[in-house]
């Protein structure tokens, strides 16, 4: 796989975690009035409701701790984030570049969901094609696209972007 530094923002949200994932790696995992207090207080560069009622966000301090240096991070976002980031950084401090993975389907996405034991009742499938229309819809807001069918292909892919800009 291609080398390159970077550094990975670890999002928070309010869901509980799935097994495998590990608080602080994955996610910082907190209850949901934790989250919403913290909304409150100002800790979030960007939020949203996401899926239901999940929350997830980017917290200002795990912005700044990612690249106290300089340097390029990572942080992974869904297409309301990277309007935000887009928006709101500060274009002559931060450089920000939207890579939208895509995947082949839904049906794709379906699978994945399934597999990594996301429950899939009738109102979580509903919201989800929801998420994936108007995600499909503003796939063209982002600078580049990448079609996330073949892992290998699709990392060597993002990094040569990364190394472009």
């Amino acid at each position: 796989m291609p080398e390159l530094e970077l550094r990975l923002v670890v999002n928070t949200t309010s869901r509980p975690p799935r097994p495998g994932e590990v608080d602080g790696k994955d996610f910082h995992f907190v209850a949901r009035g934790k989250f919403e207090d913290m909304i409150k207080a100002g800790e979030f560069a960007e939020w949203a409701q996401v899926h239901g009622d999940n929350l997830y966000g980017v917290e200002k301090a795990a912005l700044a701790n990612a690249c106290p240096d300089g340097g390029r991070m990572v942080i992974v976002l869904d297409i309301q984030g990277y309007a935000t980031f887009k928006r709101v950084l500060p274009s002559d401090e931060y450089k920000v570049i939207g890579i939208f993975l895509e995947a082949l389907s839904f049906d794709v996405l379906l699978d994945r969901w399934k597999r990594r034991g996301d429950p899939i009742n009738p109102a979580d499938l509903a919201a989800r094609t929801e998420s994936y229309r108007k995600e499909m819809a503003a796939r063209f807001d982002f600078e580049y696209r990448v079609m996330n069918d073949d892992f290998e292909r699709c990392v060597a892919e993002v990094v040569q972007i990364i190394k472009a800009n």
